[in-house]
């Protein structure tokens, strides 16, 4: 998962004045990856595209658009997810820092699903969210340029939505898109029971994984081989290279009033 850059409004024809107000629209792209109900083995690549006219790209709105994505795949793909490992980049702000660390350690309570977090190196590179970001705003730009008109995010989502691909009748896709809005005030902010001390050395994690409430499994490196995966950590063949799992306990802090 990653944010895209925001897509700009804008329209065909528009008055001058337009030029110096326009509206701004959240796009984060998730891909993901599950077995097929139907082909045991084989695997659906789906991208989820959330839409959001709320402009903050924090660790909050990814909370609630990860809540969204579980909730769309549960009840809607009736895939029953046990666990996930979630990739991203190290943003501190959305995915990397004790507020986002304190959900991956509450996401038994939060999704009814175990999570575990993987981040990329401390760098700028693309992934296969760019790609569908770029899919999604090029499509919307040349709507624009045929009449469409693009005002604010709501707009935005409802002539994008056109690029949904659902499963049609007994036909089994592996290549699905589906697109969620999600409003600004469905984003809680306020969240005391997320407050916690940052962990020491959360630059140099690189993997995690929830126990219970503020208590995490950390390592400096991800490992993605089938033993790993398998959560089978102790039959790893990557030991040279990836230390154990540390259990570390976050301290909660209490805000006066």
């Amino acid at each position: 998962m990653d944010f895209a850059e925001n897509f700009t409004c804008f329209s065909q024809n528009e008055v001058q004045a337009a030029h110096w107000a326009q509206n701004s629209v959240t796009l984060h792209p998730v891909i993901a990856r599950y077995k097929c109900p139907e082909c045991n083995d084989d695997i659906i690549e789906e991208s989820i595209d959330v839409v959001s006219d709320d402009l903050t790209h924090d660790c909050h709105a990814v909370h609630v658009f990860t809540d969204k994505v579980f909730s769309y795949i549960k009840n809607t793909r009736q895939i029953d997810i046990e666990r996930a490992i979630i990739i991203s980049d190290g943003c501190a702000a959305k995915y990397k820092s004790k507020i986002p660390f304190m959900d991956v350690s509450c996401s038994m309570n939060d999704y009814d699903v175990s999570v575990e977090r993987c981040y990329y190196g401390s760098r700028h590179g693309k992934n296969r969210c760019d790609g569908e970001a770029g899919v999604i705003k090029s499509n919307a730009r040349r709507a624009v340029k045929s009449g469409a008109i693009i005002k604010d995010a709501l707009t935005f989502f409802e002539v994008v939505k056109s690029l949904e691909k659902t499963p049609t009748g007994t036909q089994c896709k592996h290549s699905l898109r589906k697109i969620i809005f999600v409003h600004s005030h469905e984003i809680q902010r306020e969240r005391p029971d997320r407050n916690a001390k940052t962990l020491a050395g959360t630059r140099k994690i690189h993997s995690l994984r929830g126990l219970s409430r503020g208590e995490l499994a950390t390592r400096r490196l991800s490992c993605f081989s089938e033993e790993c995966v398998g959560l089978k950590y102790e039959k790893c063949l990557n030991t040279q290279h990836v230390d154990k799992w540390k259990t570390t306990k976050m301290k909660h802090i209490l805000l006066k009033s």
